[in-house]
């Protein structure tokens, strides 16, 4: 099970590569059990010379989906709260997509978190 996960913000002051960093950061500190963190390579065209990475992956291999929710939701509402700009973090599992801001109580992102890694979600 994985999620791909992705930064987008407002204002002149945001730097999305700085910012998608630090949730990758925040993500790994969690320490949660059979989570996993990486950045997913860039897709590139040919002739492009590189690119930076916009995702990250979370790998999720345990089998306790409500842990691995809360450990990841922790994360992400503990990482939206301490931004100064206006970010939200979008999660894209397969064909669903949600989008987490800072106004969003860390229940309710916990909540679709564990919905979308449910194995037969």
């Amino acid at each position: 099970m994985g999620l791909e996960l992705s930064v987008g913000g407002q204002g002149p002051r945001t730097d999305l590569e700085l910012e998608l960093r630090t949730l990758q950061d925040w993500v790994r500190r969690e320490r949660t059990p059979g989570v996993r963190v990486v950045r997913k390579p860039p897709e590139l065209k040919e002739g492009d010379l590189g690119a930076l990475s916009d995702v990250i992956q979370v790998i999720v291999a345990t089998g306790d989906v409500a842990a691995a929710a809360a450990g990841i939701a922790t994360a992400i509402y503990s990482w939206l709260q301490s931004r100064r700009t206006k970010v939200a973090v979008t999660v894209v599992d397969g064909d669903t997509t949600y989008e987490f801001t800072q106004s969003m109580p860390k229940a309710e992102i916990e909540r679709l978190l564990q919905h979308s890694l449910q194995p037969d979600a």
